[in-house]
C-alpha cells in the first residue's frame, strides 16, 4: 500500500513538473511580442495560483483563457513595467560606467528602486490575475499590499533581481530559461504572494 501511495505521489509530482514546464514555455512564447507580456505574466500567475490549489484543469486551455481575458486590459501595465525596467536598467548602466562622486551610493539607491519596483509589479500582476479591476485600482492595491507585506515585497524583489543577475552572468542558463526559468522565477512568488491575496 505504501509503495502504491509513493507511486501516486511521484506521478502527481511529475505531472506538476511537466505542467509547470509547459506553462513556462507558453509564457515565454507569449512574452516575445513585448506588448503581450503583461497578459502572458498575468495568465501565468492565474494558472500558477490555481495549480497551488489543484484546480487548474488543462494547462493550455486555462492559460489561453486567462491570456485572452487579460490581453486588452493588460497593455497599460505592460507599458509601465517595460518602461520602468528600461529606465532603471539604463540608470544602473550609467552609474556602472561613469566615474562620479558617490557613485556607489547612487548605484545602491537605483538598485533598491529596481528591487522595489519589480516586487510591486509582482503584486500588480498577481492582483490582476486574481481580481477584475481597472489598472489604476490594481496599482493602488499593489502598493498597499507591498507596504503591508513589506518583508515579502523586499524578499521577492531581491530574489528576482538576483535570479536575473545569475542568468545574465551564466549565458548557458538562457537556453534553459524558456523551459524551467519561468517556473523557478515565478512559481515561488505565485505561491507565497497568492496566499496573501486570498487572506
Amino acid at each position: 500500500m505504501s509503495f502504491l501511495s509513493d507511486d501516486n505521489a511521484y506521478n502527481r509530482l511529475m505531472t506538476k513538473v511537466f505542467d509547470l514546464c509547459l506553462l513556462s514555455i507558453m509564457t515565454t512564447l507569449m512574452c516575445i511580442p513585448i506588448i503581450t507580456a503583461g497578459a502572458s505574466i498575468t495568465a501565468m500567475y492565474a494558472v500558477m495560483m490555481k495549480m497551488n490549489k489543484n484546480i487548474e484543469g488543462s494547462i493550455i486551455k486555462s492559460f489561453m483563457g486567462e491570456f485572452k481575458d487579460n490581453l486588452k486590459s493588460s497593455i497599460p501595465g505592460t507599458i509601465i513595467v517595460v518602461s520602468g525596467i528600461l529606465v532603471l536598467t539604463l540608470d544602473l548602466s550609467l552609474w556602472t560606467h561613469n566615474e562620479v562622486n558617490n557613485r556607489s551610493l547612487f548605484y545602491g539607491f537605483t538598485l533598491t528602486l529596481m528591487v522595489l519596483f519589480i516586487a510591486v509589479m509582482d503584486w500588480f500582476f498577481i492582483i490582476r490575475a486574481r481580481f477584475i479591476e481597472k489598472n489604476i485600482q490594481s496599482i493602488i492595491n499593489s502598493i498597499k499590499f507591498a507596504i503591508v507585506y513589506f518583508h515579502l515585497t523586499v524578499l521577492c524583489g531581491v530574489y528576482t533581481v538576483l535570479f536575473l543577475w545569475i542568468v545574465t552572468k551564466f549565458a548557458f542558463l538562457l537556453f534553459a530559461f524558456p523551459v524551467i526559468g519561468v517556473v523557478v522565477l515565478f512559481y515561488p512568488k505565485a505561491c507565497i504572494l497568492g496566499k496573501k491575496i486570498d487572506t
